[in-house]
């Protein structure tokens, strides 16, 4: 018994004197810094990487570690159970075991795929020494690796540093920074429910661009309507369906179908010449008084520059004197920039 006890201690003993220094070189792995195998290891990974296609410098997302994970796994798992099913025509099978059945290889796989190797037979009298070297014995290391790489992720998305790169986490300097306006930040913030789980992400800012894109491509086709601005009602069926959506316990998303079944009404209606004056300054008025819930306001439009200024000027005299040959007429081709676009129908300057 007190043999027992001795072997019990000096295991303990040289687990909590193994702790801090593995402790530290895994941390230096994971951190990419140099360690004494780094010398002997450094090619072999480098070679590694080369060979499959992989860049070290370039972090992954959530959703490529993901897929990482299920390709790397899926083919390890296809590879151990081929060789479970087809033990009988092996080497290394000197005892002439045959293949497991289905169900045992599936078993087999799973658990050992997912580190929990639950033996479900008998080692030494179901598989053959190939099997067991080249498969199980395999898993026992490759499972466990993997494990050690889903942890390694998992800190990456604890520590706010890095979690950005991982794509689950955004500031919205880094959004305005990809392209994204604040109007359409807010725009996605206020298309869900106070009550639903928000899933924030850029394929939803690209839906909120589109969305602004066609209430303000309405709203300027209103405001070039010539006559009066500030007179007419301001659609009252409208505005009670608006606020009859969000009384019913702030439904944003009946609020928002309530708009956008009014853009396209009034689109229908500008289409087919069928809205004068004062009614468009009617809709302009609902607009204002919606707007004042939500705060979207305006897009931003940018100054001309002076010789796309002076290029427009040239088209638009070119135009009266019916003069195709001018150069100024092919200014739509030339005027072209990366901060400038010159929309043919409003005629104003947009930044995009």
């Amino acid at each position: 018994m007190a043999q027992g006890w001795l072997q019990i201690g000096i295991f303990l003993v040289v687990v909590v004197a193994l702790t801090p220094p593995l402790g530290i070189y895994m941390a230096r792995v994971y951190r990419n810094e140099r360690v004494f195998l780094t010398p002997v290891l450094a090619p072999v990974e480098r070679l590694t990487y080369r060979a499959i296609g992989v860049d070290p410098e370039r972090e992954q997302d959530w959703k490529g570690y993901a897929r990482t994970l299920i390709v790397f796994s899926g083919l390890f798992f296809l590879a151990l159970y081929l060789i479970l099913r087809t033990q009988s025509i092996q080497p290394l099978n000197p005892q002439g075991f045959n293949s497991a059945p289905w169900d045992v290889s599936f078993n087999t796989t799973s658990s050992f795929i997912t580190n929990t190797n639950w033996q479900y037979y008998g080692g030494e009298t179901t598989l053959s020494d190939f099997s067991q070297m080249a498969g199980l014995t395999v898993q026992n290391f490759v499972s466990a690796a993997v494990g050690m790489a889903v942890v390694a992720a998992l800190i990456r998305g604890i520590l706010n540093r890095t979690s950005k790169s991982l794509g689950n986490f955004f500031t919205l300097r880094d959004l305005l920074a990809k392209g994204f306006s604040g109007r359409e930040v807010r725009y996605l913030l206020l298309s869900a429910h106070y009550r639903e789980t928000f899933n924030f992400t850029l394929e939803g800012l690209e839906g909120a661009r589109s969305a602004l894109a066609r209430i303000d491509e309405c709203l300027a086709k209103l405001h070039e309507l010539p006559g009066e601005r500030g007179s007419g009602e301001a659609f009252p069926e409208f505005l009670a369906d608006f606020e009859g959506a969000l009384d019913d316990d702030l439904n944003v998303s009946a609020a928002w179908g309530v708009v956008f079944d009014w853009v396209r009404e009034t689109n229908r209606r500008l289409a087919a010449n069928d809205l004068g004056k004062n009614q468009a300054a009617s809709a302009l008025a609902a607009w204002r008084e919606i707007d004042k819930v939500f705060g979207l306001g305006r897009q931003q439009e940018a100054e001309a520059p002076a010789d796309v200024q002076a290029l427009l000027e040239q088209r638009q005299a070119a135009r009266k004197a019916k003069d195709s040959s001018s150069p100024a007429r092919s200014s739509r081709r030339t005027c072209r920039s990366p901060s400038v676009a010159i929309p043919v129908v409003c005629g104003r300057f947009s930044q995009i």
